[in-house]
């Protein structure tokens, strides 16, 4: 009935009834609320998770994998449907098998982490990360024009992502 803008004013106002009801309706919990929030022990509690070689090791690789997730995700559809001439609706089937990608990683993560640890079952994931752009490198230089050499790699890829994902959101805050 309306244009795609609509979207956008629909998610505005139901977002702002959500905000406005939890800022009436919900009430403080946090009984001591004057000593946290004062600026030096927030600046200082940041200081020492800076200093953490754990938080760097379990958030970096996350912020890389993300990046590279968000650009698939905002060019994709510009390289498939417009640079190699696929349809909207075979778009939607590339962007379902990279989801499957994703819960098949998460699948993996759940399986593996009892037995592997935390640092292996991570570790294990960022390697996939890296072969599955590697794959997607290659196949680029080489000059492949076709979807699958873009959407099979991110589909790998997909599987490393949802195999850190859940592990170094845990070890990111573990501290």
């Amino acid at each position: 009935w309306l244009d795609w803008r609509a979207n956008f004013f629909a998610m505005l106002v139901a977002a702002s009834a959500v905000g406005l009801a939890a800022l009436i309706l919900l009430r403080e919990t946090n009984q001591h609320r004057s000593q946290h929030l004062r600026i030096a022990p927030i600046v200082e509690a940041y200081r020492a998770v800076l200093r953490t070689p754990a938080w760097h090791a379990y958030t970096w690789p996350l912020v890389c994998s993300n990046a590279a997730v968000f650009s698939y995700l905002s060019g994709g559809a510009f390289v498939l449907i417009g640079m190699l001439g696929i349809e909207p609706v075979e778009l939607g089937l590339c962007y379902s098998l990279i989801i499957i990608g994703y819960v098949l990683g998460t699948l993996v993560c759940r399986q593996t982490l009892p037995r592997w640890g935390m640092q292996r079952a991570m570790i294990v994931g960022a390697c996939q990360l890296v072969l599955a752009s590697t794959l997607l490198a290659a196949l680029a230089l080489a000059g492949t024009r076709h979807w699958s050499a873009i959407v099979l790699p991110h589909f790998l890829f997909m599987i490393g992502h949802g195999q850190i994902h859940p592990i170094a959101m845990a070890g990111s805050v573990a501290r």
